[in-house]
């Protein structure tokens, strides 16, 4: 390979120089809930975090096809990622919504 493309030189630095006197430090924090109640489509959850550098903690929720409610509480830290997990049996489960009909256009 001679440089050029074609009849076109490459001209320009082949590696770019990094600068070793940025020091980079990120310190993560952030914090997000959100919640899903569609009686359409019978998709009910709620799920919610936070985290603090290292430290990870949320839980979540959902509606399963049997009807029971699946908790989830966990923790992710230098120990790990652990989660407590239960269920609540028989909650009452929203039939789908009417099926309507295409509007012509």
């Amino acid at each position: 390979h001679n440089g050029n493309i074609g009849n076109i030189p490459l001209v320009g630095p082949a590696v770019v120089p990094v600068r070793p006197d940025l020091e980079y430090y990120a310190y993560p924090r952030f914090n997000y809930q959100y919640h899903v109640a569609d009686p359409i489509t019978g998709d009910f959850k709620h799920h919610g975090e936070e985290r603090d550098g290292p430290n990870v903690r949320g839980s979540y929720a959902l509606l399963e096809p049997n009807g029971s409610i699946r908790h989830v509480h966990y923790i992710a830290d230098v120990n790990g990622f652990r989660a407590n997990v239960h269920r609540t049996p028989g909650a009452h489960v929203p039939g789908p919504g009417p099926v309507r009909a295409p509007v012509p256009a």
